[in-house]
């Protein structure tokens, strides 16, 4: 799974052809996958563009083993938000909020099994209504820690009881979402 980031939004796929397209769009001199997955931070994309970040895991094919990874698309904020709860895909589909369904990304699996348990957490900034997933555990106490204090690192039961500070980061914890391939 490829992650980008364009204005501070996370952008992930599973796909090849999109991650090739992202790439040639967003870095200038035919800059290729090749070239950043050697070192993704050699090359500048183009202003205003997607910054290649790395891979956040591995991804099951489409209709293989696991539970499918819904992804939604709100061309308001563009935002992208991903999801394997089967109940929260369906009132998205049902009522979206500003989403439209863009189909099924890859397979993930919510519990945690050997070869999918690489655990996803996500976040959900109450400034800017953009969602945020991430595998780093470090990533996830630094966004807990700019955005609702320090004291809820590594305490994810409370750090997602917890509203965003003033001042902070305005990200809400929306806890352990699904499991990944490592």
């Amino acid at each position: 799974v490829y992650r980008f980031i364009k204005n501070g939004v996370h952008f992930f796929t599973s796909d090849q052809n999109e991650r090739d397209s992202i790439i040639k769009s967003s870095y200038a001199n035919g800059v290729t996958f090749a070239n950043l997955s050697a070192n993704p931070n050699a090359f500048d994309p183009i202003t205003g563009q997607f910054k290649y970040e790395g891979t956040s895991g591995k991804a099951f094919d489409k209709g293989t083993t696991g539970s499918a990874l819904y992804r939604f698309y709100n061309s308001s904020n563009g935002d992208h938000l991903l999801t394997a709860d089967v109940n929260e895909y369906n009132a998205l589909l049902k009522n979206g909020n500003g989403y439209a369904f863009e189909g099924i990304s890859h397979n993930v699996s919510t519990i945690a099994q050997l070869g999918m348990d690489k655990a996803n957490y996500r976040f959900f900034n109450v400034i800017t209504g953009e969602h945020m997933i991430t595998s780093d555990l470090n990533e996830v106490n630094s966004i807990i820690t700019a955005s609702v204090g320090g004291s809820y690192a590594n305490n994810f039961d409370e750090a997602m009881k917890q509203n965003p500070l003033t001042g902070g980061w305005g990200y809400k914890f929306e806890g352990l979402v699904f499991y990944s391939a490592s």
